[in-house]
């Protein structure tokens, strides 16, 4: 089965360039590599969805430009893998948005007042996902991360059957409230997804399974180089 493999979430404008940083890159890259088979593609998703906004707004777009090609050419010298950039999902994501504003929602999932925000849960177990907003763009209709992110994926799914995402522990949360998210939809239903967290150092820290999207058994699940990847 065909695997995507994102292996960092960059924001633009940022070069690589801290010792730190290629350490890091370095190591991200050899764990990417060690989960692939021929006809898998590495990736990474550069975050340009603020600069883009201020390139439609300013008189130097070219300026804007210049730093988001200096971001692109940092990854992919760093990181040797395929560029894809955020601000290219906001027409997926927003025909995604679309599409959970008419879905039927189950048993515990609810729209906030200003149906912004899908609420899964009550209590102390409540999560509260964002579908429209997104930090420093003045369009309240412009998709969250977490729409975007889902764009992001969908558009991945079109040529590979399984997506692995490498990303900062620190991203547990939010891929986390993806998941909920795509559990709305049909087109993720049986879809393998698996987020491999990292540390500061690149270093594998854990695998967590979006196992909320599948149905079907883990024996007849097709089998992965990595043995916790299922």
């Amino acid at each position: 089965m065909k695997k995507s493999i994102e292996v960092g979430h960059i924001y633009a404008p940022h070069y690589v360039q801290t010792k730190e940083e290629i350490r890091h890159t370095a190591t991200v890259g050899r764990l990417a590599h060690s989960l692939t088979r021929t006809g898998d593609t590495i990736v990474t998703l550069v975050d340009d969805v603020v600069p883009r906004n201020e390139q439609r707004k300013s008189q130097d777009s070219w300026r804007w430009q210049m730093f988001i090609n200096r971001t692109h050419e940092s990854v992919e010298k760093t990181l040797g893998s395929k560029v894809a950039f955020e601000s290219t999902m906001e027409v997926m994501a927003r025909k995604i948005s679309e599409q959970l504003a008419t879905v039927d929602l189950p048993e515990g999932v609810r729209w906030n007042e200003k149906r912004n925000k899908l609420i899964f849960g009550s209590g102390k177990s409540k999560q509260s996902v964002s579908i429209a907003g997104y930090s420093d763009i003045h369009d309240r209709t412009y998709p969250s991360c977490e729409v975007l992110e889902l764009g992001w994926i969908e558009e991945r799914l079109k040529d590979s059957e399984v997506i692995i995402n490498i990303l900062p522990q620190e991203f547990l949360d939010q891929q986390k409230r993806v998941e909920l998210l795509a559990g709305l939809l049909p087109q993720f239903k049986d879809k393998q997804i698996s987020t491999v967290l990292t540390n500061e150092a690149g270093d594998e820290m854990s695998i967590y399974h979006w196992e909320s999207l599948t149905t079907l058994p883990k024996s007849t699940r097709q089998k992965q180089p990595h043995p916790d990847i299922p």
